[in-house]
Order: C-alpha cells, then structure tokens, then sequence
C-alpha cells in the first residue's frame, strides 16, 4: 500500500509479504487498514513527532469520512512530516506491525519517477553530469543505496527553433545500431521484427513518421541497456492523465445522439491545433526529439553523451510548426470529411 510521497513524485510505498498467499485476493482488508493506521501509522507518528497529534485524525474511519466528498469520491490529502526524524518513524511503525502476526516482516520500496526535466545538463560536461545524477538522488542517503538495484533513464533530447521535430521510422534501425553497439545485426533485426521486444508508435498515423519503444533483454545485456524510450515532444500539447478533451472514442460516439457533443470535441481540437500552428503573433508550438534509454545508475553520468551527426541526419525530419500542425488537423478531421488533401514539406 502507498505510504507517503517525498519530492514531486517519489512514492513510498509499504509491504506485507505476510499476507501473500497464491490464488488469492492481494487486496488488504478494512480490518487491516483499520489497524495499520489506528495501532500503527497514527501512534509511530505521535510518539516521534507529538507537536503534530492534531494533524492525525483520531479513528481511520474519521480519515475516510475526511478524504470522501458528498459523492463518496476519495480526494487523497497528505500530512507533512519532519525529514529528519523519518529514520525514528519507520523504526517505529515496523516495530507496531509487528504486534500483528500477519504484518510482521513489513518492509519499505521507494519509487522515484518522473523527474523529467529537473536535471537538465550538458551532456559533454562531466562535472554537470555528475552534479545532475547528484541531484536527482538529492532526497536519498546513497551511502545506504546498493547501486546495483538502481536503473535510471538517461535522455537526449534535439530541439530545433520554431520547428517540429520528428522521428523518421526508416532510421530505427541506425538508432538501435548506435545504442546497442555490441549487438550484431541479427541481433538488431531480431528486435525490429519481434512484436513484444519493439513497438512502433506512428505520429499523427503518418508511415513514414513516429517513435518507438524497445525491450532488448538479452541483446542489450551487454551495453546494460534494459530499455529504449525513442519520441518527441509534441504529445505535451494533448497528453492528459485525466479523461479529457483528447480521450479515446468509441464506436458508438458516432451515434446520432452523441454526434452532436462529439463535433464539439472536434471544434474545439481544431481549435487547440490551429492554436499550435502559430500565427502573427505566436511562433507556435515546437516539438524536441527525446531519447531515453535505461541503464544501471553506475553508468547514468557516461552514456549519451553526443548524437552524432550522421546518426541526427539519417534519423530525424523537421517541419516548421504550421506546417506540421496543419498535417495534424487534417488528419483529425479527416474522418468527419469527404476528403482531405495533406501536404506534407520536410524542411
């Protein structure tokens, strides 16, 4: 079960393997979460940090009244707790599971994701490379860390002024060639034609345009590459973790009830893309090319150091962004019309 969050988006979280047992439900019970947090959580926390009693509802059932609004919809608050004393409140709350036969042997997992964007460096500068892989444990103790269970993401990522950058699917095979330089070119092409190992994902459903995701398993052990992340940047302009304006539709949005609220959608995609393309006084919205690729953490300062030109020129086409989000809308809109002409100019 999740614990506790530190940083933007590291999550704690806390496990029982008492209670595993195969076939059945891996579900915790009220009873359990009643415990945990009434003779466990709650009292660890006091008896570290007494000042803060008050900021701890007295029962878990007055922690769910609070977390639940009239619907009985969970909205999920979080209580700060003291940085330095988090070594005494997980001596503490492991200490209390304990009293329960099926909780003793509880034990922490941290998981720290999504620090895209927060160590930008120069990737031919050592010093900044160590300082960014530095910072992004900033929150951890690494002395008590085994590097050998850590794998970090490590990114390249290309941006050109006022364009947008796109991956070529032809060059998917140079860029696994630069990645994986031990892997024979069996090996590559073993990967390129697996449909669990390689998975192609096309922008704007162009053929000739879109990235890939690749899980190299053996054929990366020995460039320790375990995975291969290859996009560009222009999903942030619809990319929505909540169901949005840009969901997926169904067949039956074309209903004739539903016709009427899906040319709305529509319209207003229309009106986000042309938005995108830029006008008079916008430059419109640019598209970096990224690559990640996942390593050991021993390696993360000394890898991806450079893109090389052949490598960026055989693998990469850049358009202007009206150009390219004009492509896009018709593309969108192209089932809604009789036809649609796309003109497509590579710059």
């Amino acid at each position: 079960m999740a614990l506790g969050k530190a940083d933007r988006r590291h999550i704690t979280r806390i496990f029982f393997p008492g209670l595993y047992k195969k076939g059945e439900s891996p579900g915790i019970t009220a009873d359990l979460r009643t415990f945990i947090y009434e003779k466990g959580l709650r009292p660890a926390a006091i008896e570290v940090n007494p000042l803060d009693q008050s900021r701890w509802p007295i029962t878990y059932a007055a922690l769910m009244t609070l977390s639940r609004d009239v619907r009985g919809q969970f909205h999920f608050g979080t209580i700060d707790f003291p940085a330095r004393l988090l070594h005494k409140l997980a001596t503490k709350l492991l200490e209390k599971l304990e009293m329960r036969d099926e909780l003793r042997g509880a034990f922490f997992v941290h998981e720290l994701r999504g620090t895209k964007g927060g160590s930008i460096h120069d990737p031919g500068n050592v010093e900044e490379r160590r300082a960014a892989v530095a910072g992004v444990f900033r929150i951890f103790d690494r002395n008590q860390l085994k590097e050998e269970d850590w794998v970090v993401d490590v990114a390249l990522e290309v941006r050109h002024e006022g364009h947008v950058l796109q991956w070529l699917t032809k060059g998917h095979r140079r860029i696994l060639e630069f990645i994986l330089q031990s892997a024979s070119a069996e090996q590559i092409s073993s990967i390129l034609n697996s449909q669990t190992q390689y998975h192609l994902d096309l922008s704007a459903q162009l053929g000739d345009l879109g990235g890939f995701r690749a899980l190299p398993s053996s054929r990366g052990a020995a460039d320790s590459v375990s995975y291969i992340n290859v996009y560009t940047t222009d999903k942030c302009a619809t990319y929505q973790l909540h169901e949005g304006i840009f969901r997926r539709r169904k067949a039956w949005h074309l209903f004739p009830d539903n016709m009427s609220s899906l040319l709305k959608d529509l319209t207003r995609i229309a009106c986000h893309f042309q938005a995108c393309a830029g006008d008079a006084i916008s430059a419109g919205h640019e598209a970096n090319a990224r690559l990640e690729i996942r390593v050991p953490l021993r390696l993360a300062d000394k890898v991806l150091m450079q893109l090389p030109d052949p490598l960026i020129q055989q693998s990469l086409a850049t358009f202007d962004c009206p150009t390219f989000w004009q492509v896009v809308l018709d593309v969108t809109l192209q089932p809604m019309a009789n036809s649609i002409r796309i003109h497509v100019q590579v710059l």
